[in-house]
């Protein structure tokens, strides 16, 4: 369940666009607080990810996204997604075949760095489950 809920939050709440009367800040788990921080990353930064190409983002953005979404238990120490563990997590056949079926793809991205690869892999589960 940690997964599952630290993956609804990174996508719902860095990628999909915010509302100004929602403080973002407020939503920030520590854990993504603290990747932010230890890797000089600025909120602003995150939010921008939609407007850029890849090789446009900062190594320290990648890594802070790699960062979260490794406390998170979503990717390894080399940035690819855990879908397997995500998967155990659930009980449910109907929600482990959607994940399976709309992640599979997610796996195994080659990105220039450990970092990058971490990104792709949020690009992604982002573009199979909110597309």
């Amino acid at each position: 369940m940690k997964s599952y809920l630290a993956l609804t939050l990174v996508l719902g709440c860095l990628l999909e666009p915010i509302t100004a009367t929602i403080s973002l800040r407020r939503l920030l788990r520590p854990g993504v607080a603290e990747c932010l921080a230890y890797h000089s990353v600025e909120l602003d930064d995150l939010l921008a990810l939609n407007d850029r190409p890849i090789i446009a983002i900062d190594l320290h953005v990648k890594c802070a996204v790699k960062c979260f979404l490794k406390n998170a238990g979503i990717v390894d120490d080399q940035g690819d997604l855990q879908l397997a563990e995500i998967m155990d997590i659930f009980n449910d056949t109907i929600i482990k075949n959607f994940l399976f079926h709309h992640l599979s793809e997610c796996q195994n991205l080659d990105g220039e760095s450990t970092c990058e690869t971490g990104l792709l892999t949020l690009l992604c589960i982002r573009k199979h489950l909110f597309s």
